[in-house]
């Protein structure tokens, strides 16, 4: 079985693409697709991750043979099967993600698979990453987050050559978020191919709004100073004014540390643009 797998990064439009998955493929006769959350509570939890949750190990592997038994072409989008995406103990980005592109593999009786990635710049990524993780009620200021994360380790280009070396990846497309950025016709067109099919109809361009700038701030101090249900009452609460009044984007790096960060992902994606010359299974899309 090939299964054609959307695995994000992180923060790369990932959200945009599945809603817009969600109201094109949910119905398709001929692509099997599951929205994410279906994906993540019935395989990526208890069956890469191997944690309990809504569904059991036994739950998951019952709805891969049902999966099986459609014999249609799968879709998977869910970035959360490349697992955590820094290991503060190894020092590594997303030190998981190989491990369990094999065993997603074993779960679905040997299957192979198409790729689809974004990479982003690397200031922004990590910038990005870590309101996340604010969103999700981080508590910890950005100077010790970045002190902990080797940023200037991230690799994306180490990261899909790891991807393509697997045996059961027949082929790796990567493209860069200012490509979904800059002209987004032209990326969903690639994402298009990828899939299989048209994707007309299109989600509300709102989803995942980050936060303001007086946003984060009352969001960070939340964090801290509340304890989990207050905070989760506090989040609810900004998301609903995301879209009010004048947005000013949080100012996280430095100068000095954006352009070298970005400086590092100019050789990053030279050497992603290099790995397409070495490998036949990566392909570069621009």
């Amino acid at each position: 079985m090939l299964i054609h797998l959307h695995l994000g990064f992180h923060k790369t439009g990932t959200t945009y693409l599945q809603k817009k998955l969600d109201i094109n493929l949910l119905e398709n006769d001929d692509i099997q697709y599951y929205s994410r959350s279906k994906i993540y509570k019935t395989i990526t939890r208890p069956l890469i991750e191997r944690k309990s949750g809504e569904c059991s190990e036994k739950d998951g592997l019952k709805f891969v043979k049902e999966v099986l038994g459609e014999n249609k072409r799968l879709v998977i989008s869910e970035e959360n099967i490349l697992g955590a995406f820094y290991s503060w103990k190894e020092n590594r980005f997303y030190p998981n993600g190989v491990d369990n592109i094999k065993r997603l593999s074993e779960v679905f009786q040997n299957a192979r698979f198409k790729l689809f990635l974004t990479v982003r710049e690397h200031s922004d990524w990590i910038e990005s990453m870590y309101l996340q993780k604010i969103k999700n009620g981080y508590a910890t200021d950005f100077s010790n987050f970045l002190q902990k994360t080797d940023v200037k380790e991230l690799s994306f280009s180490s990261l899909i050559k790891d991807m393509a070396a697997i045996d059961c990846v027949n082929e790796v497309i990567v493209t860069d978020y200012g490509f979904f950025k800059g002209d987004s016709n032209r990326y969903m067109n690639c994402f298009e191919d990828f899939v299989g099919a048209e994707l007309k109809k299109s989600p509300d361009k709102s989803l995942n709004l980050s936060y303001s700038d007086k946003q984060f701030k009352l969001a960070l101090l939340g964090n801290k100073m509340l304890d989990k249900d207050e905070v989760k009452k506090l989040h609810s609460f900004i998301r609903k004014d995301l879209n009010g009044g004048e947005f000013k984007k949080p100012c996280l790096l430095s100068d000095e540390q954006r352009i070298q960060l970005n400086k590092n992902y100019e050789v990053d994606l030279m050497e992603i643009i290099s790995s397409c010359k070495a490998s036949e299974k990566i392909r570069f899309l621009s």
